[in-house]
């Protein structure tokens, strides 16, 4: 009878030949394991399956979406400035046709300089006939002390009149 609990000749070929194939599908296996998982696509794999949680990158969108909502907030207010300043010129451009339309000669171009200009002329006008005045007044003085002072009574009124000026 054969004795089926004899040992196997460790020289079996087979053997060894099958051992190395299976070394050589595991490094294959392997390597291939870790070339997905460097470039990614393992990665996207268990990304797409829900198995991989990329926290950072979840924290880093939810500081992006409170951003662009800021952003939003700030582009719907400056909108209504917007709106509230071209709602301001209307009433301004309405109120000026109104105007220009209620005073009759009057067109609603106005020219600033011929404007500015008639201004000075009227103020250099004012100011010659001021000083035309007060030189009358300066010589009506003159004429009004020199007269007292070739009056017949000259302790009277003309030491009051001369004092009360210097003082």
């Amino acid at each position: 009878m054969p004795d089926d609990t004899a040992p196997l000749p460790k020289n079996d070929p087979l053997a060894f030949t099958f051992l190395i194939a299976m070394a050589l599908a595991a490094a294959v296996v392997t390597g291939a394991l870790l070339s997905g998982i460097a470039t990614g696509a393992v990665q996207n794999l268990l990304r797409t399956a829900g198995l991989w949680q990329d926290y950072e990158i979840r924290a880093e969108q939810r500081h992006q979406v409170l951003a662009l909502e800021k952003i939003e907030l700030s582009a719907g207010r400056m909108r209504a400035e917007i709106a509230l300043l071209n709602a301001r010129i209307d009433d301004a451009e309405k109120l000026g046709a109104e105007a220009a339309s209620s005073v009759p000669g009057i067109d609603g171009d106005v020219d600033l300089g011929a404007l500015r200009t008639s201004l000075d002329e009227q103020e250099e006008h004012t100011r010659n006939a001021l000083s035309a005045v007060n030189k009358r007044i300066d010589w009506l003085e003159k004429l009004a002390y020199s007269h007292d002072m070739t009056s017949s009574d000259r302790g009277g009124t003309s030491g009051r009149r001369q004092s009360s000026r210097s003082g």
